[in-house]
């Protein structure tokens, strides 16, 4: 009955919402239609499957798709698809319950109306993705698992209109028919799942999957390169599918751009109608060079919000497979039209001009001041340097299941970081650790999770989804001990002897912006330079006729603890950039090792009592006795009193130190 009474809400909700939609009809007719079957490629191009579409007269080079058949297909899951209960027909006709048969989440479909409606947060409703089997998806790596999930504050319903965008839902026979290209931006902007259409077949691919067969087919060119005049109806459906995908599923990441808070308040199309028709114009143009170099506008420069959103120009580089003409069309007409000539500063694309710059800089002062080790040890202090949060899938399976090496090398950064912190803690000296994150672009969340649980015992992920405003704070739990299992036993790997700082820059991004934000929570010493920012995850898509494009999504944006934003990256304290007479950055104290030890023993106030080898505050017999022992190999002595032990400071743990404390015991000294 509740689930009865929440439906009755949510019709109510969607009624209202139907009534402020205008119709936007693509297909008059939808008795007019061809049926084919279009190929799918996974993983090769050897695979023989193919999955029955939908072609309506009105729209011929959109694929329409049965939408239980496309869950079943793609997404791993299966729905059911009822019309609304009989005693509840009081309200309009053409509605359609829709429940997942994982989670058992339901929506509401109004066919009348064009659009859907979700009592449950539409990330539940929509995550049911392919790859959710053991040793597939990225959360399962090191035996991840979560150990707590707490709403922090409830979203509201979610209604995603199809009508303004001319996108029809069309029944028949009681199934469901949406447009492939807009199921598959409605399910990547949860799962990071795509299906492609090159007007010939699809390829599916996913964020995890190395190699999809759509980066194998070399002479995968979309149907918009093979047609240069193209149709009125797929100009109006391709352009209304990105409007669509923007105005819905962008996570809205920008907090400094005037351009990025119109398109949230009035939709994409009336914010490009206020900044920029030119681009519209292109967008819409019959010429496919001309439309290329409006999306090549729109996502490098309008859209720009520091990485995660952009045109990639796979499928310009495979033109040249065709012949020089082709190529040097389209590259003409980037080259001509796709830098946008205006006085709005998009101080994202400003800062994507300068990252790399800075980017070079850094790994050039690094270079020159502490070499490319990745590890390097100064007194009391040990610095990890990595650049990305890299996950070597094969070599977890050889370890684990073949009996391998643990991958330590910079293509897993998990296994790098616990190789140099088992090394750090064979040097009794070194009781700081900070993690140079300075150069760091991002990466895989599961290899965030990974080190932070194997520092800190768990790792806090908090997520803020878009679509709803639900509010979510969740603990991971990852295998510390690398046997395979995350149990009790994981509590015994212990690297309580550290304290633990960041250092960032202007260049740490996504996952980079994400570990000194969690570290900031729980305590740590984050220093260097604010962080570049970067709090969504990315969602994968592609135009109606092929050409791809990454997003920042709305489904998870990133927060800290307290639910606040770390778009605009994290602040620092102390801040150690400098600047030279002409204002460019100086990177130099960031990997002034003698400075980092004493930033960091400052922050920590770590108390030295020389003398004081067995930490009771007093210096007497008990730690003479006990710094012989260490001397004699009988006995160690943890990192963090090590320098207390350490009575002459020149590192090593000798007669001179006894004979030092002696001297103070005898008043002596």
């Amino acid at each position: 009955m509740k689930k009865i009474r929440i439906l009755a809400a949510l019709v109510i909700v969607a009624a209202m919402i139907a009534q402020m939609i205008p119709a936007a009809r693509a297909i008059d007719d939808p008795a007019g239609y061809t049926v084919r079957d279009v190929h799918i490629y996974r993983d090769s191009l050897d695979e023989d499957e193919t999955v029955e579409c939908r072609f309506y007269d009105e729209l011929p080079d959109v694929p329409y798709i049965d939408y239980a058949l496309f869950v079943s297909t793609f997404c791993g899951d299966a729905i059911t698809v009822v019309p609304y209960p009989e005693q509840q027909s009081n309200f309009q006709e053409g509605l359609y319950i829709v429940v997942t048969e994982k989670y058992g989440a339901a929506a509401v479909v109004d066919t009348v109306n064009d659009l859907m409606a979700f009592y449950t947060d539409i990330a539940t409703f929509l995550y049911a993705p392919s790859t959710d089997v053991e040793g597939s998806s990225e959360f399962y790596y090191l035996g991840m698992k979560l150990h707590s999930y707490e709403v922090a504050e409830e979203g509201a319903f979610a209604v995603i209109p199809f009508a303004p965008y001319g996108i029809d839902i069309i029944e028949d026979d009681g199934a469901l028919y949406f447009p492939v290209p807009t199921l598959s931006d409605l399910y990547s902007a949860v799962n990071q799942m795509v299906v492609y259409y090159n007007g010939e077949v699809f390829y599916y691919n996913s964020v995890i999957m190395e190699g999809g067969a759509r980066d194998k087919d070399r002479g995968s060119v979309s149907i918009l390169v093979k047609n240069l005049e193209r149709s009125p109806s797929l100009i109006n459906y391709t352009y209304r599918e990105i409007c669509f995908n923007i105005d819905n599923f962008y996570g809205f990441p920008c907090t400094q751009s005037p351009f990025m808070d119109f398109v949230k308040a009035e939709g994409l199309d009336a914010a490009l109608d206020e900044y920029d028709p030119r681009t519209k114009e292109l967008l819409m143009s019959p010429r496919s060079e001309l439309h290329i170099a409006g999306l090549y506008r729109l996502f490098n420069f309008w859209l720009c919000d520091g990485g995660h959103t952009g045109l990639h120009m796979k499928d310009l580089l495979k033109t040249m497979l065709l012949d020089n003409e082709d190529y040097n069309r389209i590259s003409e007409a980037i080259r001509q039209y796709g830098t946008v000539e205006t006085d709005y500063v998009n101080v994202y694309y400003e800062y994507d001009e300068s990252y790399w710059d800075w980017y070079d800089q850094i790994l050039e002062t690094r270079s020159a001041l502490i070499g490319d080790s990745g590890y390097v040890e100064y007194s009391d202090t040990a610095l990890i340097s990595f650049d990305g949060f890299e996950i070597d899938f094969a070599g977890w399976k050889a370890f684990f299941e073949e009996g391998g090496p643990i991958p330590t090398s910079s293509a897993d950064t998990f296994g790098f970081v616990w190789s140099c912190l088992e090394r750090a803690k064979e040097n009794p000296k070194i009781r700081n650790v900070i993690f140079d994150l300075t150069a760091n672009s991002g990466g895989y969340v599961a290899a965030y999770i990974a080190i932070m649980s194997l520092i800190n015992g768990t790792a806090d992920y908090n997520l803020l989804n878009v679509y709803t405003g639900e509010r979510v704070l969740m603990q991971y739990l990852a295998d510390r001990n690398l046997d395979g299992t995350v149990d009790d036993a994981d509590l015994e790997v212990d690297y309580s002897c550290f304290n633990f700082g960041v250092l960032t820059s202007s260049c740490s991004f996504s996952c980079g912006n994400l570990f000194p934000a969690a570290a900031k929570d729980a305590k740590m010493l984050v220093f260097g330079e604010r962080s570049g920012g970067g709090s969504c995850s990315v969602a994968y898509s592609s135009t109606a006729e092929g050409v791809e494009y990454n997003t920042s999504a709305g489904a998870d944006v990133v927060t800290n603890r307290r639910g606040l934003s770390i778009d605009d990256g994290v602040p620092v304290n102390p801040d150690l950039t400098k600047y030279d007479d002409e204002g460019n950055k100086d990177y130099s104290d960031f990997f002034d090792l003698s400075l980092l030890s004493a930033t960091m023993n400052k922050f920590y106030k770590t108390p030295i009592l020389l003398g004081d080898a067995n930490g009771d505050k007093d210096v007497n017999m008990k730690d003479v006795l006990l710094l012989r022992r260490q001397i004699a190999g009988l006995e160690t002595i943890g990192n963090k009193l090590y320098v207390n032990a350490d009575y002459d400071g020149d590192g090593e743990l000798t007669m001179k130190d006894v004979l030092a404390m002696r001297r103070v015991i005898a008043g002596l000294s």
